[in-house]
């Protein structure tokens, strides 16, 4: 146990050395080139490791055992700063140096077989005594294998048959041998099987043996079959008498019948301390890594200052000046590559992303005018062949965009969607559909003109003549009047614009009826021109009570074709006042908790900006449940803004709080779009898109 510690001392202190490998020390070039980040005597008292890796060689230098530089030696010199570069560059050199010799790999393998050859025979005997070198032994099978022993089937039904303690501990000694033996097989195989490739996973396993192993020596005593230790105290028997045999602890209930078997734990432990220690060595992933990164950080703690010193300035007027252009050619051609199958451009952006990230990652260990020459070289040429696929395909991209805008537009002129109008909108999806993939060049001739094709059909559509829009268009200017000078909450006027649009009809219906009974009736009447009769009194009844009942009924008509403007108006209408209008109100209805969606946000300034750009003086408010929150005005001051909005007669677009999606023209006070849900999210949201598109 002592000698198997001491070696594995040695191997975690040792520094670095190799009779594989030629140690060197520095010559006059490289220590012209090491002086300026370590002393002479330093360089003096090194050792160096040659080494190669992709055709690229490589010096590993020792300053002492436990500080390390890489040095890539292939084209002059230079440090290796990387930790993912470094790792992989010594990797192949600290496992062949680090790897166990014959006298490791011997101690693995006769120290387990001596640890099995001094378990081994009791546990043989043991299996031999309960016939399970014959046949199996399960509770289905009433413990068969002892069965066929009888010395073993006599001991088994006198402690209660197959399902009493020695019929179990048999089957349970069944498994554990047979794992046993497995976990042996197992580590024999792996430590065969061990070389520099599988040095890494085959050590995990091995551990993973010998602590089923070191398990199963536990467990595998603690048997009925077997003899109680001597040195188990007396007082844990005192509580034997509590317990049934079925349910009593192995040891109240051993009978002794095979021999005491003992597992060395000595030998187990010297196996398990030899393979730590090939554990805590540069030999796996995870200690390489570490190994690679002490070596960056020392090297790091010698050349930064001066590479700092040389480099820095040089280093980030290149990042400076390249990075801008990188990121918007490579966002640019990115967007155009996810529409538009091109592998030339593909391989471009690749070899582009791939080049500068190298550069980066380099840092100052680099030739930094070779690489800004490469930078400036590859964003020219990637930019040359983007503009050249970007003229082909965003002039269709920007016509079927367009025409897609065209479609709803139409679409929202109208409660019921013709039927030709819900083909072309189909025509137009598909359209849309197969320019979200990638298409190829050949392709995009046909749709365009299959885009020239829905564009002209969808303009032939120009909404249809509508009674709500009529009611508005008349009776909308009173309804406004009534309710600005009403008291009634903002919600509570526009949901009361239907009432009172029956109302004003109500109200000309009965002046008309008025007037007519005026100049008829009252006039004859006067004039004596009209016979008292019974008939005729009757006959005039009939006629102002049929003329009454028209009246209700064109109340009533008025008061169901206002309802409807309520919910839906061609959005035409508001686009036909938008464009009229020196001033348009970007409002934001928010519910109760007064939460603004930082999406619908970003919607509400997109769509100042579009309006701006339209010429259009563009007021800002935020609002809830109708309610003035805020105001961009001080003549519309909180809380009652909006209720000046409306009553003016102002186009207002509103972005509400709400989770379904929709964008429509209604009601009757004020001139109000409303939008909200998914055509509201996003600095890109197409209610902005629909805005500049209706109003350019």
């Amino acid at each position: 146990m002592k000698s198997v510690l001491l070696c594995v001392l040695f191997l975690i202190l040792a520094p670095i050395s190799s009779s594989a490998f030629v140690t060197l020390h520095a010559n006059a070039s490289l220590t012209s080139f090491l002086s300026t980040y370590l002393s002479n005597t330093a360089i003096a008292n090194s050792t160096f490791i040659q080494m190669s890796f992709r055709n690229n060689t490589y010096l590993l230098m020792n300053i002492t055992p436990s500080k390390h530089m890489l040095i890539n030696t292939t084209n002059g010199f230079s440090f290796v700063l990387n930790s993912i570069s470094a790792s992989s560059i010594l990797k192949p050199t600290l496992v062949a140096l680090y790897y166990p010799n014959q006298t490791i790999l011997s101690r693995l393998n006769s120290t387990m077989h001596g640890y099995i050859n001094e378990a081994a025979p009791p546990l043989t005997d043991c299996f031999i005594l309960t016939g399970l070198d014959r046949f199996n032994a399960t509770l289905e099978n009433g413990v068969f294998s002892c069965q066929t022993v009888p010395k073993c089937r006599e001991a088994m039904y006198v402690t209660g048959g197959p399902s009493g303690p020695f019929g179990l501990g048999i089957i349970n000694f069944s498994v554990q041998y047979n794992k046993l033996n497995s976990s042996y097989s197992a580590y024999f195989a792996t430590l065969s099987d061990l070389s520099q490739s599988s040095i890494t996973s085959n050590l995990a396993k091995l551990s993973s043996y010998l602590a089923n192993v070191s398990s199963l020596a536990v467990q595998m005593p603690q048997n009925p079959l077997f003899p109680i230790p001597a040195n188990m105290s007396p007082s844990q028997f005192s509580s034997c008498i509590y317990y049934t045999p079925t349910t009593a602890p192995w040891y109240c209930v051993a009978i002794g019948y095979c021999q005491y078997t003992s597992f060395n734990s000595t030998r187990l432990a010297s196996l398990q301390s030899l393979i730590n220690g090939l554990l805590a060595e540069p030999l796996t992933s995870s200690n390489i890594k570490t190994f690679a990164n002490s070596t960056i950080s020392t090297t790091n703690l010698y050349v930064e200052p001066v590479l700092r010193r040389l480099n820095t300035d040089a280093f980030n007027a290149f990042i400076s000046a390249t990075l801008p252009r990188y990121n918007a050619t490579v966002a640019n051609v990115t967007l155009l590559l996810s529409r538009f199958q091109n592998t030339s451009l593909n391989q471009s952006l690749a070899e582009l992303e791939t080049t500068f990230t190298a550069f980066r990652a380099a840092s100052i260990n680099q030739n930094i005018t070779a690489a800004s020459l490469t930078m400036n070289s590859l964003l020219e040429n990637i930019s040359s062949a983007y503009a050249q696929f970007n003229s082909l395909y965003m002039p269709v991209f920007s016509k079927a965009f367009n025409t897609s805008l065209l479609v709803v537009l139409r679409e929202l002129d109208y409660a019921q969607l013709p039927t030709g109008l819900a083909q072309i909108a189909a025509q137009d999806q598909q359209v849309t559909s197969e320019l979200a993939r990638r298409v190829s060049p050949s392709e995009l001739s046909t749709i365009e003109n299959s885009i020239m094709g829905i564009n002209l059909n969808a303009t032939s559509y120009q909404g249809e003549a509508s009674m709500p829009a009529f009611v508005k268009a008349v009776d909308g200017p009173f309804v406004v009047y009534l309710l600005s000078a009403s008291p009634l909450p903002v919600g509570s006027k526009i949901g009361s614009g239907a009432l009172y649009a029956a109302l004003l009809s109500f109200i000309i219906g009965t002046a008309l009826l008025m007037l007519f009974y005026i100049l008829t009736y009252h006039r004859l009447h006067r004039a004596k021109r009209i016979r008292h009769t019974k008939r005729v009194r009757r006959a005039w009844h009939l006629l102002f009570v049929v003329l009454f009942i028209l009246v209700l009924v064109y109340t009533y008509e008025t008061y169901a074709y206002a309802s409807l403007a309520t919910s839906f108006l061609p959005i035409s209408g508001f686009f036909a006042r938008a464009a009229s209008s020196n001033t348009i109100v970007v409002a934001i209805n928010t519910n109760s908790a007064n939460v603004l969606n930082v999406s619908v946000v970003n919607c509400a300034t997109a769509l100042r900006k579009t309006l701006t750009a339209l010429n259009k003086s563009v007021q800002s408010m935020q609002l809830s449940n109708y309610t003035c929150v805020s105001s961009s005005t001080s003549n519309t001051v909180a809380p009652n803004c909006y209720d000046v909005v409306l009553s003016s007669g102002t186009p207002a677009i509103q972005l509400n709080a709400n989770a379904s999606s929709y964008i429509t023209n209604n009601g009757l006070y004020g001139t109000v779009l409303q939008a909200s849900g998914s055509p509201t999210y996003g600095g890109s949201c197409l209610l902005a898109s629909l805005v500049k598109y209706a109003l350019k």
